[in-house]
């Protein structure tokens, strides 16, 4: 055990992506309805606050939270959301956070 030291902070970057089909022509090139449409985007507009809230809700949680033998996240921050354009008939969304965390590996306490 090391006296006077402290315990490295790590930081990382991350994404976490929906991606999922929508609605298209189709092999005649005969549009989409327009409900199937709204559907599409209501379940996208869904998926872009459900990752939302949940990265927030869970970086709050873990915050300052000791876990015997494991990290301890110091901050976490929610950065932007972005709307994926993907190749094909499918859509997402992308939600860019940050995380900072310790680990006593030096044994400083």
């Amino acid at each position: 055990m090391h006296q006077n030291c402290t315990a490295p902070a790590r930081v990382a970057s991350y994404a976490l992506s929906i991606v999922r089909c929508v609605p298209g022509t189709d092999i005649n090139g005969t549009p989409p309805v327009p409900g199937a449409l709204t559907n599409a985007f209501q379940i996208q507009e869904s998926d872009a606050y459900l990752v939302w809230h949940t990265v927030q809700c869970q970086l709050t949680a873990m915050e300052n939270v000791n876990q015997p033998g494991g990290p301890t996240i110091i901050a976490g921050i929610v950065l932007d959301q972005i709307v994926l354009q993907t190749s094909g008939m499918c859509t997402g969304t992308e939600l860019h956070f940050k995380a900072s965390w310790t680990r006593d590996d030096c044994q400083c306490s």
